[in-house]
């Protein structure tokens, strides 16, 4: 898939979520590369970030970039009062896309440290479908 393609909004629907504890300037900037990943991606790509009770202003900091940036269509923020672990926010994040109406077809589960690279994205949906045994993949 080259880079500048645009998937069809018949191509699988993304969840991006990531787990974040005290890494708030990393998520701006993994959210930034996520905004042009869905702009290539048609809108079908959606994320929600969990603060997983960070105690410092990362929620904050993230909030205030979703807000400045306009990107309150496709990113939620959830500010957990507990850190559950990777796992636990990981399912927070999935259950609050379900919840607000977005059932992915794919979630991708992105570390807040993750630099995204343009295609990446659709690098890993073209992937799952050129290998529909495969359940799960990851990137490097």
């Amino acid at each position: 898939m080259s880079q500048s393609a645009v998937i069809d909004h018949t191509s699988p629907s993304v969840l991006v979520a990531i787990v974040n504890y005290r890494t708030g300037p990393l998520v701006c900037q993994g959210l930034e590369a996520l905004a042009e990943e869905r702009a290539r991606y048609a809108g079908r790509l959606q994320a929600v970030v969990v603060d997983n009770a960070s105690g410092d202003d990362s929620a904050s900091v993230i909030e205030a970039r979703v807000q400045s940036r306009g990107w309150g269509d496709w990113v939620r923020v959830v500010r957990s009062s507990i850190n559950g672990g990777f796992s636990f926010g990981n399912n927070l994040a999935l259950r609050t896309s379900v919840d607000a109406g977005f059932r992915p077809d794919l979630v991708w589960l992105l570390n807040p440290d993750t630099r995204v690279k343009p295609g990446a994205a659709g690098a890993l949906v073209d992937f799952l479908a050129r290998n529909p045994r495969a359940g799960i993949c990851g990137s490097r």
